[in-house]
């Protein structure tokens, strides 16, 4: 199913979408502006690094636990330092690479995991996490070394605004002609805050709001959802 957004996506998606063989799409309310609702609706995220470059031994996971502590204090007061008092959920992601290899491989952890470390959990982890990317291991040969430390601090947003077509901006409904390729069609042009919930259009139509643009080709049908979506697809009935 493909979901176009942008100012200018909606006009495009259902010829994309004929290309590419498919069928359906999903037009989000609003589509032109999706990118800036997101910052606004997107929980408040911050991520420190420490670099400790050392070779896996027994005192690693120790080791861990301590920097992972001065991470998680230090971004508790930057968070405060932010206005954000809110629970904080940390994930914990650890860089490790065979000695001499060029590129590392994350290993992430949850709290429970970090807590019950072991310097033999952490070969395991490497081991299995190093065969998903490169398809092979070598757990009997060469060390493995602990390269850097990333800790994700997220502080979920408490709520966001309604994400919904406003009513405020109404186009009058209207026919338009416009050329495709060498046959001139004409067109439906409708307010898209004046359909309601359940209803349907047919196409040839265009459904305007004030970001963006839908153009609904011959065949294809447009319903919309309860939550503000267009749900297009081709070959429907209006």
């Amino acid at each position: 199913m493909l979901v176009p957004f942008g100012g200018a996506g909606p006009l495009h998606a259902a010829e994309v979408a004929a290309e590419l063989g498919m069928t359906s799409l999903v037009v989000p309310p609003n589509a032109g502006v999706l990118s800036a609702y997101g910052l606004l609706a997107a929980d408040y995220v911050r991520f420190a690094t420490e670099t400790r470059r050392m070779p896996l031994k027994e005192s690693t996971p120790d080791v861990v636990r301590s920097i992972f502590a001065g991470l998680r204090a230090r971004e508790q007061e930057a968070f405060a330092a932010l206005g954000v008092e809110r629970p904080l959920e940390f994930r914990y992601t650890l860089a490790l690479r065979y000695r001499g290899q060029a590129f590392e491989v994350p290993v992430e952890l949850d709290a429970p995991a970090l807590e019950a470390l072991t310097t033999a959990e952490v070969t395991r982890r490497f081991e299995a996490a190093h065969r998903q990317v490169f398809r092979h291991g070598d757990s009997t040969s060469r060390p493995v070394e602990l390269v850097s430390l990333r800790l994700c601090a997220t502080a979920a947003l408490a709520s966001a605004a309604d994400y919904a077509e406003s009513g405020e901006l109404a186009f009058a409904p209207r026919e338009v002609e416009l050329s495709d390729g060498q046959v001139r069609r004409r067109y439906r042009a409708m307010a898209r805050a004046s359909l309601k919930s359940g209803e349907r259009v047919a196409g040839p139509a265009l459904i305007e709001d004030a970001t963006s643009t839908v153009h609904l080709p011959a065949g294809w049908a447009a319903e919309v959802d309860a939550h503000h979506n267009l749900l297009i697809s081709q070959g429907a009935r209006g």
